[in-house]
């Protein structure tokens, strides 16, 4: 009662004298604003066991807690629990050589109504060496609710801090295993991380490592192994995240990450937010977490720049918000089948009578900007090379049954061969007028289609504007 300033209730009490120590059940700790206030701490059983050498130089060998329920109150703006009062009593206990608790729940309350509180079940901590004005040692075990998975953590906390709970130092370092990401509707996979910490038990510091070896979004055909190094900020009375620097690998290519994880005072949850930059990158490790195919329709180093917002909810690709630019450089259809007719529309125009044998990238220099809402990308201002050709077009591509509609115009300052058949003959009938008059030919295309089997060829329902 003295050192956490609380009136102490037993349901049952009784001493042991073959070891020294006492047991009692239904323990609670009362707050001091009254009976009206939830305890501040409950536990089922506690047993307490030290020496008779221990109880005449006030040490406590073991307390073991079974069932414990603890409250931690947010800090006022002073940094002080309004649960508390200004000054600390003493107690007559020196030291503890051991605290176990098993079966624990741990609930940091929230700053502000309406806001969620944070809640912990722990299957076992042991502290170890505690003494007034000491640094404690733990060694913690506990389930996560979500993502499920299993955490294990050891390292130093202390001094408690009696007058502002909320700002006792706490550091070590952690294992988290086996956390299943069905839990966030849209995602599949089973991630793993590991790391450090520091900081207090308002708010921690951390860094470490994070793998997932099948990570995969729903409607897509093919898993990938994502791997990430993060540090970030976390706020444990809010579980608002800031995320400081995140560099995550996918295949070869490599995307960096600032952002946070906040808001969401309600059950609905939080929202993602994060600025995002692939410098280094190959298109089709990027394709592969929208892709319904087995293998990348396309393949290109690509680079690009995105905010990316990640609303609470079912339905990743739905409810995914993204707005960015990007480029590609070296694209290629992975399947002859696709890049047949872009071949041919590079052929027509630069003039050449027969098609190349030999498979050839023309597809360069990719470029445009993107905006995805409700499960659709809004295309603007792309635009590529062929060989002997530049294209302009816009468009969407819807991400959930993986439809493209894109149309555009295709210029050259060549000529287009006489042929009687097949795409390039489409191409001479359409512009055929405009080479007698400039010299710059435009001749208007479409991609259109299943994503997995697009058409592309001219777009004989728009009229070409010089």
């Amino acid at each position: 009662e003295e050192h956490l300033r609380g009136r102490v209730v037993f349901g049952q009490f009784r001493e042991t004298w073959f070891p020294p120590g006492c047991i009692a059940d239904d323990v609670r700790l009362l707050s001091p604003k009254g009976a009206d206030n939830p305890p501040l701490i409950t536990a089922r059983n506690l047993i307490i066991r030290t020496s008779w050498l221990g109880l005449v130089n006030r040490h406590i060998g073991k307390i073991k807690i079974i069932g414990l329920h603890l409250t931690i109150p947010p800090a006022n703006a002073s940094g002080q629990s309004p649960f508390m009062p200004e000054t600390a009593g003493k107690t007559d206990v020196s030291s503890i050589a051991e605290i176990e608790f098993n079966d624990a729940v741990l609930e940091l309350l929230p700053p502000a109504e309406g806001w969620r509180k944070t809640t912990m079940e722990i299957h076992q901590l042991v502290l170890n060496h505690l003494a007034d004005g000491k640094t404690a040692y733990f060694h913690l075990s506990l389930k996560t609710g979500r993502p499920t998975g299993e955490f294990k953590a050891q390292g130093s906390a202390g001094p408690w801090n009696t007058d502002h709970a909320a700002i006792t130092p706490i550091s070590g370092i952690y294992q988290f295993a086996d956390a299943n990401l069905a839990a966030f509707k849209g995602l599949r996979g089973t991630l793993s991380s590991a790391g450090k910490f520091s900081g207090n038990l308002s708010k921690i510091e951390t860094a470490g490592s994070i793998d997932v070896p099948q990570f995969q979004v729903d409607r897509s055909a093919e898993s990938v192994h994502l791997m990430a190094r993060f540090r970030a900020a976390v706020d444990t009375q809010t579980a608002d995240t800031v995320l400081e620097d995140v560099e995550a690998h996918v295949g070869r290519t490599i995307v960096l990450a600032t952002g946070n994880v906040s808001g969401g005072s309600d059950a609905a949850g939080k929202t993602a937010r994060l600025d995002m930059t692939v410098d280094t990158g190959r298109l089709e490790d990027l394709l592969n977490y929208f892709s319904r195919e087995k293998h990348p329709s396309m393949t290109g180093d690509v680079r690009f720049r995105a905010h990316v917002e990640l609303p609470p909810g079912p339905g990743f690709l739905r409810k995914v918000r993204l707005t960015g630019d990007f480029g590609v450089s070296g694209g290629e259809f992975t399947s002859p089948g696709r890049q047949t007719p872009v071949n041919h529309l590079s052929d027509s125009a630069q003039g050449e009578k027969k098609p190349q044998e030999d498979p050839r990238t023309v597809l360069s220099n990719i470029k445009g900007h993107v905006v995805v809402r409700d499960g659709t990308a809004s295309l603007t201002n792309v635009s590529f090379e062929f060989p002997g050709a530049f294209a302009e077009m816009n468009g969407t591509y819807n991400l959930i049954p993986q439809t493209v509609d894109i149309r555009g115009t295709l210029r050259t300052d060549g000529t287009l061969s006489d042929v009687t058949s097949g795409i390039k003959a489409l191409m001479v009938k359409v512009a055929t007028p405009f080479l007698k008059k400039k010299r710059t030919t435009i001749v208007p295309f479409a991609i259109s289609g299943s994503s997995s089997n697009p058409s592309i060829g001219l777009d004989l329902r728009h009229k070409v504007k010089l």
